[in-house]
C-alpha cells in the first residue's frame, strides 16, 4: 500500500510594498550623484518606445527617468531573459558612466526584509565579460546591504534584513555602480515583506 502525502507550500511572504509597481514620479526620484554633485533625472512619458529585436537590448518604455549619457542611461520597468530565457519584469537602471545611480522611494511601509533579484539580460552577457554592477540599499540613511553581481550569477535572488519592528514608513534608496559600465544593461527586482 502507498499512502499519499500532500506536502504543503510554505505560505508565501505578504508582499508590503512593489518597487516595480510604484516606480513613478509620485511615489520616486532618481539622480546620478558624483561626490557633491548631484544631476536629476527627468520623468517623461513620452520617450520613444524602441526593442532592440533579437540579440539587442529590451524594450526601451515610454515612461521612465531619463538620465545623460544616451538612449539606454535610464531608470524605467522592462522584460529582460535570464538564464533559462525566462522573463523577467524588473527595473531598468544602468550604471552611469561616472558617479552613481541613486533611486530613492519615499514613505516606503517597512517589513521585515527586503526580498529581491538582480541581473543582466542573458543574451548580451552570456559571455560573461562585463564588470560586477555593485546595488547598495539604504533605509532611511542606514545601510542595509550590498548585492555584487557578476554575469555568470544569472538572475540571482537577495534577501536584505530591514531590521527592527517592522513598523512605520521611510524612504529606500537603491544606488548602482560598476567600474566600466560599458554593456552594463542592469535590472533588479525588489519589494518589502
Amino acid at each position: 500500500r502507498f499512502a499519499l502525502r500532500v506536502l504543503q507550500n510554505p505560505k508565501p511572504a505578504r508582499v508590503r510594498y512593489s518597487f516595480v509597481e510604484s516606480l513613478g514620479p509620485e511615489a520616486s526620484r532618481v539622480s546620478v550623484v558624483l561626490g557633491t554633485e548631484e544631476e536629476s533625472c527627468s520623468w517623461t512619458t513620452l520617450a520613444p518606445l524602441s526593442t532592440g529585436g533579437l540579440g539587442g537590448e529590451p524594450t526601451f518604455p515610454r515612461e521612465r527617468f531619463r538620465c545623460s549619457g544616451g538612449p539606454e542611461y535610464f531608470v524605467g520597468v522592462t522584460v529582460i531573459d535570464d538564464e533559462n530565457y525566462r522573463p523577467r519584469r524588473c527595473i531598468w537602471a544602468h550604471p552611469p558612466v561616472r558617479g552613481a545611480l541613486h533611486i530613492r522611494y519615499f514613505g516606503v511601509p517597512l517589513g521585515r526584509s527586503l526580498h529581491g533579484y538582480v541581473g543582466l539580460p542573458y543574451l548580451i552577457t552570456r559571455d560573461g565579460a562585463g564588470t560586477t554592477v555593485e546595488l547598495r540599499v539604504n533605509v532611511g540613511d542606514r545601510p542595509i546591504g550590498k548585492i555584487a553581481h557578476s554575469d555568470e550569477r544569472g538572475w540571482e535572488s537577495f534577501d536584505l534584513s530591514v531590521g527592527g519592528d517592522a513598523q512605520g514608513s521611510s524612504d529606500v534608496e537603491f544606488q548602482i555602480t560598476s567600474q566600466n559600465p560599458h554593456a552594463r544593461s542592469f535590472c533588479f527586482y525588489a519589494d518589502m515583506r
